[in-house]
Formats: C-alpha cells, sequence, structure tokens
C-alpha cells in the first residue's frame, strides 16, 4: 500500500464522518483518480472548531466505522494525527502537521464544491493559499458559480447526493439495513447498527 511517508501525490479528505457515507468515498475515490494521486488520507477530525456543529458519535466509534467502511480500499489511508498531536481541527494546523509528519509528499486538500463559497471564512483563509492546493469535486446544486479568493480546482465527478445528517435521521427513524446500505457501506452499516449509534 502506498505511503505519504515514500513522497508522492496524496489527497486530504478530512471531516467529522459522522458517519462516513458513499458521498465521501465517492469523492475522494474519483479525484484520486481522476488526478492520478498515489492515495488520499482520510483525516477524522476530533472536535469542531466550530461549536454549532455538534458532533454526535463519539471519535473512536466515527474511526471505527471508518476502518469497516474503508477495508479492502488500498488507496485510502485513516490518518488519526488530530488525535494523536490533540489539534485544534482547524484546517490549517491539520494540513501543517501532516506536511511536517510527510515532508516528501505533495498534498491537495480534497472539498465539495459546495464548500467552495465558505472558504473564505475559514480559519487563517489567506494563509491556506500558500499551504495546500485545493481540488473539489462537483456536488449536486453547487458548481463554477461558486467563486472564492482561494485557488480551487473543480473536477466533475459521479453525482451522490446524500448527506451524514441525512443518514442519521434515517437511522433515527428506523431504517433497515437493507435501506441503509444504499447510502453507507455494508459493513459500517452493521457496525452502527450493532453498536445503536445514532439511536441514544
Amino acid at each position: 500500500m502506498p505511503n505519504p511517508e515514500n513522497g508522492g501525490n496524496w489527497g486530504i479528505l478530512g471531516g467529522s464522518f459522522d458517519p462516513i457515507h458513499n458521498g465521501h468515498i465517492n469523492l475522494a475515490n474519483s479525484i484520486c483518480s481522476k488526478k492520478k494521486l498515489d492515495g488520499v488520507l482520510i483525516v477524522p477530525t476530533v472536535k469542531h472548531p466550530n461549536k454549532s456543529r455538534l458532533i454526535e458519535a463519539n471519535y473512536l466509534d466515527r474511526v471505527a466505522m471508518l476502518k469497516a467502511a474503508l477495508l479492502g480500499m488500498t488507496k485510502f489511508s485513516i490518518c488519526e494525527i488530530e488525535a494523536e498531536e490533540n489539534l485544534s481541527g482547524y484546517t490549517i494546523d491539520t494540513i501543517r502537521a501532516l506536511k511536517l509528519r510527510f515532508p516528501k509528499a505533495e498534498f491537495y486538500f480534497i472539498i465539495g464544491s459546495d464548500n467552495i463559497s465558505i472558504i473564505d471564512n475559514w480559519y487563517m483563509a489567506e494563509e491556506l493559499k500558500s499551504e495546500v492546493k485545493f481540488i473539489a469535486g462537483t456536488r449536486p446544486g453547487f458548481g463554477n458559480a461558486d467563486k472564492s479568493k482561494l485557488p480551487v480546482e473543480l473536477v466533475e465527478i459521479p453525482q451522490l447526493d446524500i448527506s451524514s445528517s441525512e443518514i442519521r435521521k434515517m437511522i433515527k427513524n428506523g431504517s433497515s439495513f437493507e435501506e441503509l446500505k444504499h447510502y453507507v457501506p455494508a459493513s459500517a452499516v452493521e457496525y452502527i447498527l450493532k453498536k445503536g449509534i445514532y439511536n441514544k
């Protein structure tokens, strides 16, 4: 399996993954393939710096869901740097820590195109320009019209309109394994239902 310690071109996909779903995997996989990246680091957030955005599942459960969902996907590597180094959760701090840990690698920060218009509101947005290149995968309802002062490369990807919040609602409303596996990898659905996550 490729490793950023050896250098190469790597994507970074950060998020709360609460839970991970097929939209995340589609985004990472499509950009990895189209941009011919060596791999993608999946970086789960420990805490969200925006206090208004609550993370429902605890960190260990979110990492376990990631491991279940990504089993056998050799281009993806789960990186727990935010927990290991007690980082703030701000994108710029995570990117800087990754660059220090893997100095031989070239990094590209992967986002959905729905985030392009809000990048300017991120902490130290101007400094992000010099730290990392942004690649945005197209998302239904968002596209080239969404501008940012940061340089962002837009990449066309297959369209999957899925959100973690909708999946959490489905689980709380009693959706079955068969329904949920259309949106979340089956192995992760099994973990969610077995542990009763989002039912509490």
